[in-house]
């Protein structure tokens, strides 16, 4: 999956971008009352950002992407987050399950202080993997 960044709110996405001159392209925007899945609908505005191309169980290289990613983009994300019509802001870490019954991921001080820097918060989205994932294999 990768990692995203979500800015949430009552707003309309490409107006936000336009008045705090976001040159970034987002992945995908959309409205509050848009479609989303299965007759339901986005409960807020949204814009989604993609921040790495990192596998799931590749997590380290996740954060130090992230890490280039807020430090490139701080400025318009600390006006953009102040914003008042954003009500969430947050890096989403899709990561992988492990096999085991407890799993661990410590996250570098480097992104934490950025994220702070940049209002932000960090999510960490675990997912499980078939068994034919190499890191659901017997130890």
């Amino acid at each position: 999956m990768g990692c995203y960044l979500r800015i949430l709110g009552n707003f309309n996405p490409e107006e936000l971008m336009l008045v705090h001159k976001v040159d970034l392209q987002p992945d995908s925007t959309w409205m509050k009352g848009d479609a989303l899945r299965k007759n339901r609908q986005y409960e807020a505005s949204g814009i989604q950002f993609f921040v790495s191309d990192a596998s799931h169980d590749d997590y380290r290289r996740q954060f130090k992407q992230a890490i280039a990613f807020l430090s490139a983009n701080k400025e318009w994300l600390r006006v953009v987050t102040n914003d008042p019509r954003v009500e969430e802001a947050f890096l989403d870490f899709g990561l992988s399950q492990d096999s085991h019954p407890a799993y661990f991921r410590r996250l570098p001080r480097a992104l934490i202080q950025w994220a702070g820097v940049c209002g932000l918060e960090i999510e960490l989205s675990f997912y499980a993997i078939s068994d034919s994932h190499p890191n659901f294999s017997e130890k």
